[in-house]
């Protein structure tokens, strides 16, 4: 089983990561060759942290790719969903206003995503997650993990990741 946290970037997914870990399931982490970007955040700021592994469009050519990484939480932004090879998955989906999206994404990058892409985007994951019979999936809004994390957290624990939902709380709640 590989757990996922997929949805657009700024809606929420490294927190949702940073969680499940300090909730006790593995994450993967990047090797030496790819290590990502380190951001200065601020309290509050769940910036990617430096060793988080989020796969790029030329992973998901690899043989064997994603199954390397069973047993693991795996940070698939949207645009990379559809490339998943068949496996058994429990995913969770993380959604945020696409204003918000927008707003956050302007703030880290100064650049500006489109609203109507945003949305056609987290639509078209909804349709390829319901249609895919290997992924049992959820969705929650960045809002709900920001305001009753130990209720998400339960959520996902009862149905079948393997968490400790009040220590994955304690991320979000700090």
């Amino acid at each position: 089983m590989i757990y996922l946290v997929t949805g657009m970037m700024r809606s929420g997914t490294s927190a949702m990561m940073q969680a499940l870990e300090a909730g006790g399931l593995p994450v993967v982490k990047s090797d030496e060759r790819r290590r990502l970007n380190e951001r200065s955040g601020t309290p509050g700021n769940f910036a990617n942290p430096v060793d988080l592994y989020e796969p790029a469009e030329s992973d998901t050519q690899q043989v064997g790719w994603p199954r390397q990484h069973d047993g693991h939480a795996l940070k698939v932004v949207a645009p990379l969903m559809p490339r998943l090879a068949v496996h058994e998955y429990y995913a969770v989906l993380l959604t945020r206003a696409a204003q918000e999206i927008q707003a956050s994404y302007r703030r880290a990058f100064g650049r500006q995503l489109a609203v109507d892409w945003i949305d056609t985007l987290v639509s078209e994951l909804r349709r390829m997650l319901a249609n895919r019979r290997d992924i049992v999936w959820v969705e929650h809004s960045y809002t709900q993990m920001r305001e009753d994390p130990l209720k998400v957290f339960r959520g996902l624990e009862e149905q079948g990741w393997p968490i400790d939902p009040c220590g994955a709380a304690a991320v979000i709640h700090a």
